[in-house]
């Protein structure tokens, strides 16, 4: 579950926004500028609101008025960024390795190996495990980044842009593998994305943001029935 009621102010532009999900996928879906991406970031921790209150399945982890602010590393949140920051020096093997060793250091190697391969085995890229990643495919690289969260165990999951560098016919082929990832994790997920197809294929409920505002928040078929047919072809680049 996530809830969240942030203010946050920069130099031409500010967020206001109020939220409350629970499992499932839920999409924040805006043209570019709207707000998206700097809302996950006070999520995850790395931007800070000015005032407000973030609670990740009922434990707040950011609360102004109470000097609440929990780390980034504390927050249990997987963010998988749009350039994936993978380490170009590492293996895929050791990109995951670094994240599983961080998270328990009395851990054992057979312990360790054992997640490791599960990982690879379940996203379907154990066989690139001695590859680095300027060596694999945009996909691959995307189910590496994706195999470094999900083994940290995380909360909630943040996905930001996340098919935005692929061409359309592996974006399908991805799409429908993080599907059935997702459908397998009981965890919220939040979906950053300016595409409104997009949008209607993964999530579950869709947030409508605008100027830093939601201007719109329900089930993706209520939204797409209704609101999408009146005002949304003028706000959003993409074209159903």
């Amino acid at each position: 579950m996530l809830y969240f009621d942030i203010y946050k102010k920069l130099k031409n532009f500010e967020i206001n926004m109020s939220m409350k999900t629970d499992k499932g996928v839920t999409a924040f879906l805006g043209s570019s500028g709207s707000g998206k991406t700097l809302t996950l970031k006070c999520i995850a921790g790395i931007e800070i609101p000015d005032r407000g209150i973030i609670k990740l399945n009922g434990v707040t982890v950011f609360d102004s008025e109470k000097k609440i602010n929990i780390s980034p590393q504390k927050r249990k949140v997987g963010y998988l960024f749009q350039n994936y920051a993978l380490f170009p020096n590492m293996t895929v093997y050791d990109n995951i390795d670094i994240v599983v060793s961080s998270l328990n250091k009395k851990i054992t190697k057979i312990e360790k190996k054992q997640i490791i391969n599960e990982i690879l085995e379940s996203l379907q890229i154990n066989h690139i495990s001695k590859n680095y990643p300027q060596n694999i495919s945009g996909g691959q690289q995307q189910r590496v980044a994706l195999a470094r969260i999900l083994v940290s165990n995380p909360s909630i999951l943040l996905l930001d842009e996340p098919f935005s560098a692929l061409d359309s016919g592996l974006k399908e082929i991805v799409e429908k593998e993080i599907l059935q990832i997702l459908s397998k994790i009981e965890s919220t997920t939040i979906l950053v994305t300016h595409d409104v197809n997009e949008a209607y294929r993964i999530s579950n409920n869709v947030a409508l943001i605008e100027s830093g505002n939601i201007k719109n928040y329900d089930t993706k078929e209520n939204i797409f029935n209704n609101y999408f047919t009146k005002e949304i072809k003028t706000v959003f680049r993409k074209r159903v």
